[in-house]
């Protein structure tokens, strides 16, 4: 996920989908063509026609997110070493959304991109799926609170 237009950024968490392999060598090889396939077929069916020297618009609910998460501290910009080693001009810790109140706004944040996602809706207000799936213990709650927005916000 978060491919750029050139490509790259992707973020894959896998380690231990090929530690625990068998042949751990002969997995990295295949995750790396996997990679490699999926990045080709949206280099190629991309038709983003955007300037590269024009500031993208972001939705309002993009900048309010964004807007938020700097006021939590969640996003914080400068120079961090992650754990794999390399350096991010940003670091985003959720786990700093530690409050009812942050976590109220971070489930409408998110009920707001589903809705503004054309392949999680059908363009009629109505959305694709049956689940939302927070996985345990974080998730579970944040998936409680997308879900109330979604009611809430969208009626959905």
């Amino acid at each position: 996920a978060g491919m750029n237009s050139k490509g790259t950024g992707m973020l894959i968490p896998v380690s231990r989908g090929i530690s625990k392999a068998a042949n751990p060598a002969e997995m990295a090889k295949e995750l790396k063509e996997s990679i490699n396939n999926a990045r080709k077929t949206v280099q190629e069916t991309k038709t983003c026609s955007t300037n590269e020297n024009k500031e993208q618009e972001i939705a309002p609910y993009q900048k309010d997110f964004i807007d938020f998460s700097l006021q939590e501290g969640v996003l914080k910009f400068g120079s961090f070493v992650l754990k794999s080693g390399r350096t991010s001009p940003y670091f985003f810790n959720a786990g700093l959304f530690a409050s009812g109140a942050s976590l109220f706004k971070l489930g409408k944040a998110y009920a707001a991109a589903i809705m503004a996602s054309e392949e999680l809706t059908d363009g009629k207000g109505n959305v694709n799926f049956d689940v939302i799936f927070g996985p345990a213990y974080k998730g579970i709650s944040l998936g409680a609170m997308v879900c109330s927005s979604l009611y809430s916000d969208f009626g959905v």
